[in-house]
């Protein structure tokens, strides 16, 4: 039933209006009067359709066509997508939590602010009947060359998935188990990644600069290459031999000779008085006593603050971006 590349042949097609009805039938559905029928959409060709703001949760939409689709702000919460092409859709802000993806394709899709929630992303069969007999085809999902920034796959199922050159840029990765995914050159920059399954990964040339890696397994994963300045990363995990290769963070361990001469100095910065700016990026300030302290317009860009006590300080205007500020007071 695939042809070409990896589309759909014999795809069902439909008008307008029956499009309309059949969303329409479904809306009664999920209404508290009840009535209506459930939307199946499996294998038709919905390409360039417009679907944003509606709500198609429990919908069937396997192995239907979606390329170009317009689903932004819709909710497909608990729908069905499995071996759906959903290549360059427009799924921005869309809702798919728990929503079934297995053997789907995103490659370059819009997911940027989209809710992906314990959503499954693994490998999965597509079955069909061709007139003569069943077949089936097993696909691994694919979300390359897309944008994922903000978005939220707390809990998401990814194992083995292909997942090359997508921006992950503060995005919730919390929880999530992409063991043996294919991740290589994508950007998690900021990204919440703690407690992710991380076992097996391919994340050669990714760039985690100040991502969360707390808690995270990372059991025979490659690192090669990949960026982690200012990365959140437990002692244990730094040390592990599947990080050597990678670029580690670090940290300025012998600032704390010469930290009084520095917030002095600052201080007087501040007052317009000479002395010099503060530069603590990239320090180890870890369990510090830094009461009352002025801290304004600061440089501590991936400095570790984890344990700190800043009570009563100055931190406007301070740069802090990929600092761990872990147990903050």
């Amino acid at each position: 039933m695939k042809s070409g590349e990896d589309g759909m042949e014999d795809l069902k097609s439909i008008t307008r209006s029956e499009l309309i009805e059949v969303l329409a039938e479904h809306k009664k559905l999920l209404a508290p009067a009840g009535g209506g029928r459930h939307a199946n959409l499996s294998f038709h060709d919905l390409s360039n359709e417009d679907f944003s703001f509606r709500d198609l949760s429990t919908a069937d939409f396997s192995g239907a066509n979606l390329r170009h689709a317009i689903l932004a702000n819709a909710n497909f919460t608990r729908a069905t997508l499995l071996g759906a092409d959903l290549r360059v859709a427009n799924l921005r802000r869309a809702n798919m939590t728990r929503c079934d993806l297995r053997a789907s394709c995103m490659r370059g899709a819009d997911l940027t602010e989209a809710i992906l929630v314990n959503a499954d992303m693994r490998e999965g069969v597509l079955a069909w009947h061709d007139g003569t007999e069943t077949r089936y085809q097993h696909d691994t999902t694919e979300i390359s060359a897309a944008v994922a920034k903000r978005a939220d796959f707390t809990g998401a199922k990814l194992s083995s998935s292909f997942i090359a050159q997508t921006d992950f840029t503060d995005a919730v990765l919390r929880n999530a188990s992409p063991t043996g995914a294919d991740m290589r050159n994508c950007l998690f920059i900021g990204a919440q990644m703690d407690g992710a399954d991380l076992s097996g990964a391919k994340l050669m040339g990714a760039d985690l600069t100040g991502a969360d890696l707390s808690d995270v397994i990372v059991k025979n994963a490659n690192f090669e290459g990949a960026q982690l300045a200012g990365a959140i990363i437990d002692p244990a995990i730094l040390s592990a031999p599947e990080l050597r290769t990678a670029n580690l963070p670090h940290h300025n361990t012998e600032i704390g000779e010469q930290l009084d001469e520095i917030l002095a100095a600052h201080q007087l910065w501040a007052d317009s008085q000479g002395g010099a700016r503060a530069d603590l990026s990239n320090a180890d300030l870890s369990g510090r006593d830094l009461q009352k302290v002025n801290l304004a317009a600061a440089l501590m860009k991936t400095a570790v603050l984890k344990t700190a006590d800043l009570s009563f300080g100055v931190l406007s205007m301070a740069e802090l971006s990929g600092a761990d500020m872990r147990s903050v007071n």
